[in-house]
């Protein structure tokens, strides 16, 4: 069963890669971790693309005082 942080999480997440221009091609997690399946352009930093999923859903989940996953 998924939670309600979880479904925002993966909301996120395809937020960000729509920004990078990324395809989100699975995403499954539980409440304390997630898995990301990306297809990525060689153009994409994968650093960078990672510091920007984590960062951006940390921040977001944290103002909602859900708890984060990282």
């Amino acid at each position: 069963m998924e939670c309600k942080p979880l479904i925002r999480c993966e909301e996120l997440m395809r937020e960000v890669c729509a920004d990078f221009e990324v395809g989100l091609r699975e995403f499954n997690g539980e409440h304390d971790h997630v898995h990301l399946l990306v297809h990525y352009p060689l153009k994409v930093a994968l650093p960078k693309l990672v510091n920007s999923l984590k960062g951006v859903s940390a921040r977001i989940l944290r103002k909602k005082r859900w708890p984060t996953f990282w």
